[in-house]
Parts: C-alpha cells; structure tokens; sequence
C-alpha cells in the first residue's frame, strides 16, 4: 500500500481549484462521531453546493449517529478498517478512485486506520490530513501528505470540537476553528421509541397509566477489553449504585453484548437488584438513555450520547484526555477529572509512551484515588440542575 501510495504521488492530478466532491474521513467512534457534527455543518455552510461525502467504520456506532443527521453530507461510505485481506483492501481503493474526489480531508482519529486507504487518499488532487505529532507513522505520512495540521501530544487541551475543524484548512488554508454553540438534536425514529418503552415495560420500569417511566438510572462503566483502564474500581462504583437504590431509583447497566459480564461483576457486590440491557441498537438504547432519570459513565459513545439527548449525565474521567471530551454544551452535565500530576496519560488517542501511563503505572490513582463521595455530590448536582431548569420553565409557562 506504501508503495502504491507513493507512486500516486508522483503521478499527474487533475487541477482543481475550487473541490465540488469533498471525501470526509471520519473513522472514530460515537463519541468522535458527535463531536465532528459541528465540522460537517460548517463545511456544508462554506460549501453548500458540494457532494460531502463522509468516510466511516462499520467497526463502530458512528455510522448510526452520522445517519441522524442527513443534512451535514450527501454520501455516506461505510467500510471496514481493517480488511480481512489484501484483496479487500485493494477493492477498498479502487471504489474511492472511480469517485473521483476532488479533496480530502482527513481527521486526526482517522489517522490510525489510513494506511490501507493511502492510495485513494493521496489520489485527490487535494488533500490534508491532521495527524498528532506522536503517532508511530508520521514521518512517512508527512511524506505522503504535504498539506497537513500537526497535534502536539504534549499540549493540545482544546475540544475536539475544534480540533475538529482544523481540517477545514483543506478546503480554506486560512480558516482558524471558532466555538460553536451547540443546535444540533437527535430526533429518535418512533421505533426506537417504542423498542424502549417495551424494554421497560418488561423490565417493570414502566407505569403504564401515568404512561411514564419509573425512576432509573443508566449506568456504563464498561470499555473494550483493551481499555479497561477507563473503568472506576467497582468497589467505588458499588457504593454509588447503593446510595441511587437508597434514593429509589433503579440502576440499568448498558452495554454491548462483550460487555455483559460487568452486569455479574457489579451485582456480586451490592445486595439490589441491577437490570443489564446489552442487546439493544444504539438508537433504541438513545431513547432508553431519554426516559432515564440520571446517566452515569466512563469516558465513552454513551456518556456523549446522553448529553446529546439532553438527560442529566455524570461523566468520570481518568486518564481519558478530558479537555477534548469535556461537556461540550450546555446543561444538567457534570464531568469529573481528578487533577494528579500524571492525568491524563491518554491523549488524542495516544498513551503516554513514555514514562507512567494507565497501562504500566501500577497504581491508577486517577481512579483509585477518586472518592465516590465526589461522584455521588456530582450526580446530585446534574439532577438538581435539570429539575431547577424545569422548575424556572415550567414558571415562564
């Protein structure tokens, strides 16, 4: 694919002075896939006659948020990221070439699963990619791309929201990423309405007379086995879930079906009963998260989903890189990032190879050390700001 990808750049382009086709590499997650919305729809702004098409994972739910919103792109290319073989990964290629994009642009999420996709890319007759200083391939990726944003490891603490942006340097070199103040609702389809009421019906969380739920709160504390380093100590977490029991709301645990086993391990510490939904799609799961009293999570696609559907969400961050991902509206949200010296060793999708990181410090202080008194007053605060908002609505009315 190297070779391929080099031997693209020195063949003759097109000349293209204003991109009327703009591919849009965008392969992260969900959480990743909602904090690029505000991009999209700056681009569709400044280029509103333009065929935006978005390049996205089937390894992940951002294929169903990017899917809510329509309006931000014309096409909507889903591929794997990893190609079960040679044959695929050339397939891949040849597809995005007869395109014939005229740019793209390449966000820095997507930098870690480019390089199968290298020949199409370096194909454009314009294109730039946002890399971070430290990923293992920028050098020959500097190489390959010359108009490029570089990330600095060390001191980037901007939103993701306007990291985001910087790729629109590709479509405007002098465009400085500005704040967005946030417009942009889910509107859930009405079976995914119904998929969830049913859940709780089943569930007992549903009182059908009042035709509204009970209380409950969603809890995801899980990750990926590679990222379990994300997780509060389930001690802790046990506490928290007794005091939600204590004040009589219930506590779901959610997740994918990999994640189901965090179901037994909570429940083997606390003497209430937990309910585990691990089988939902990620819409249906949207409109549970929209009936729910509270949401209590890692960093991950769920906690940045509930504040999209606007319900109170008390997000934990450990060694997660906190300034990116930290609430990004606003809200009854609440964000915890316990400040140590070390915190936060995952930045830009990168681990701190040098030194301690969450994988070889040994003692996860980020988390360990965190009182669940602290995660408790924080769920406290997000409830209490949703009913105030409430309250001073509702005496407007």
């Amino acid at each position: 694919m190297l070779i391929w990808a080099f031997a693209m750049k020195w063949l003759p382009k097109r000349s293209v002075d204003n991109p009327k086709r703009i591919l849009v590499m965008a392969f992260g997650g969900v959480g990743d896939a909602i904090m690029m919305i505000p991009t999209l729809a700056i681009l569709r702004e400044k280029r509103p006659n333009a065929h935006i098409a978005l390049l996205v994972s089937t390894a992940s739910g951002a294929p169903t948020i990017f899917q809510a919103f329509p309006e931000l792109y014309d096409e909507l290319i889903a591929i794997s990221p990893t190609p079960a073989s040679w044959k695929e990964a050339f397939t891949q290629n040849l597809k995005l070439m007869r395109k014939q994009f005229d740019c793209a642009l390449i966000s820095y999420i997507s930098s870690y699963s480019l390089s199968t996709l290298l020949p199409a890319l370096r194909s454009t007759p314009k294109h730039l990619l946002a890399i971070v200083d430290r990923h293992p391939l920028r050098k020959i990726y500097e190489r390959l791309f010359e108009h490029r944003v570089l990330l600095f490891w060390e001191s980037e603490m901007r939103s993701e929201i306007l990291i985001h942006q910087e790729i629109l340097r590709g479509i405007e070199p002098t465009y400085a990423p500005r704040a967005v103040e946030w417009r942009w609702n889910l509107v859930l389809p009405a079976e995914a309405q119904r998929l969830a009421i049913h859940w709780l019906s089943q569930n007992e969380l549903w009182e059908a007379l009042q035709n509204r739920p009970k209380p409950f709160s969603v809890l995801h504390m899980s990750a990926s086995s590679a990222q379990d380093y994300k997780k509060l100590p389930l001690s802790k977490l046990a506490k928290v879930v007794e005091w939600l029991s204590a004040q009589g709301v219930s506590v779901v645990v959610v997740g994918t079906p990999t994640e189901s086993s965090s179901l037994n391990e909570l429940q083997a510490l606390v003497n209430i009963p937990l309910r585990g939904c691990f089988h939902l799609d990620l819409l249906t799961v949207a409109a549970l998260i929209r009936h729910a009293a509270i949401v209590l999570s890692s960093d991950s696609g769920i906690g940045h989903l509930a504040i999209l559907v606007d319900t109170p969400t008390v997000r934990i961050f450990g060694p997660s890189f906190y300034w990116g991902f930290r609430k990004w509206k606003e809200g009854p949200f609440a964000d915890i990032f316990p400040q140590i010296e070390c915190a936060p060793c995952l930045r830009l999708g990168i681990l701190n190879e040098k030194g301690l990181s969450a994988l070889n410090c040994g003692h996860r202080n980020c988390l360990n050390q965190l009182s669940e008194h602290l995660v408790i007053e924080a769920v406290q605060s997000a409830l209490s700001e949703k009913y105030s908002a409430l309250s001073q609505k509702q005496n407007r009315i």
